[in-house]
């Protein structure tokens, strides 16, 4: 339903379960607000992350589909505000969180916004991959070979030195 932006007959397996007594799991919310954004229709994305929240569900996964929708119509204030209600909600954002603050402010020509936006991911960047070679070095020692990143297979010598650059920048 998510992909052909059929937003109510979405909704209607969602009655269809709660009829049957099943409870909607983070997954089936994540794939209705996706429908949701993909057919146009923000207001029921932002309900179903309602529900998610009063259920304990959050997650970034349903945020970061909220934040892509809202980065494509180029709603940079809202993609803010977002950001800041997950941190309320104790929702950390990920690396996709930040890309689609980045690709809102860049597509409604909030350039200097964007590099706000990005310094502080460089510093954040910097800081876990010092941790991780840190902790890596303590956690394995003798191992020098590639360490496993997620997202990125570095050498360790090298993670150190990208932490060292990024923080004196």
């Amino acid at each position: 339903y998510a992909r052909a932006k059929l937003v109510d007959p979405a909704f209607k397996m969602l009655l269809e379960m709660r009829r049957a007594n099943c409870v909607p799991d983070k997954i089936t919310y994540t794939t209705l607000i996706k429908a949701c954004v993909q057919g146009g229709q923000m207001a029921r994305a932002w309900g179903l992350l309602d529900e998610m929240a009063e259920a304990g569900l959050s997650d970034v996964f349903a945020y970061n589909t909220i934040l892509g929708g809202l980065a494509r119509k180029k709603q940079w204030k809202e993609v803010n505000q977002t950001l800041m209600r997950m941190d309320e909600e104790n929702v950390e954002p990920d690396l996709m969180s930040y890309s689609h603050m980045i690709t809102a402010c860049v597509r409604a020509q909030r350039i200097s916004e964007a590099k706000k936006v990005f310094r502080t991911m460089q510093v954040s960047f910097a800081f876990i991959v010092g941790l991780f070679c840190l902790c890596s070095r303590s956690l394995l020692p003798g191992v020098h070979g590639p360490l496993s990143v997620p997202h990125a297979s570095v050498s360790c010598a090298s993670c150190c030195s990208l932490s060292l650059s990024l923080s004196l920048a």
